[in-house]
């Protein structure tokens, strides 16, 4: 905005307004050139308070306007919607989480083909799990049910069905389960 005053006569009541013409032309423009931004995201319910609370202190200092929402609808939820499933691979969200990345299917929907766009994977949080068994205390022989991280992932990707898998009884010497006892997971 640029204004220049000078005395006109009849306008010199308009010139010695002239700094609050200014002003109020200043606020004016940043009034309408105030923009504020949105960024929407939805997915797994495990960090749902991390992220609430990490967006109110964002909002808090951001020097911007901005509001930020996080929707806690469950992990296929969050990727349908950044994927854009349903809606011509148009996201619903900004971001999405999830427990685990994107299959390779998804991700190359969301990165190829109709509204391809650039998208990455970034770790936030880590959260604790609990794994129950169906072991009964007398097939344990006293002791605890040992499973370690490697152990647990090959169960979980299937690679060990059964309680007597050796790896599972290396861990677990006085394991004594009938042969073959499937894991359930």
């Amino acid at each position: 905005v640029v204004v220049s005053g000078c005395d006109l006569g009849m306008w010199s009541t308009m010139t010695k307004l002239t700094p609050v013409v200014i002003l109020i032309a200043l606020v004016s423009s940043v009034a309408y050139a105030h923009t504020i931004v949105e960024i929407h995201g939805a997915g797994t319910t495990n960090p749902s308070k991390f992220f609430w609370k990490v967006m109110d202190l964002f909002e808090e200092e951001a020097r911007a306007d901005i509001r930020l929402t996080y929707r806690a609808v469950g992990s296929s939820t969050g990727q349908f919607e950044f994927a854009g499933v349903g809606n011509n691979n148009i996201s619903f969200n900004d971001f999405g989480a999830g427990d685990i990345p994107m299959t390779q299917q998804r991700y190359n929907q969301v990165t190829q083909g109709v509204n391809a766009r650039k998208m990455v994977h970034v770790p936030f949080a880590v959260g604790a799990i609990g794994i129950f068994h169906s072991v009964p205390a007398a097939d344990l022989g006293g002791s605890p049910l040992d499973l370690n991280a490697c152990l647990l992932a090959r169960i979980f990707l299937r690679n060990i069905t059964t309680w007597d898998d050796p790896a599972i009884i290396s861990l677990n010497p006085t394991l004594n389960v009938p042969a073959n006892t499937n894991i359930r997971v």
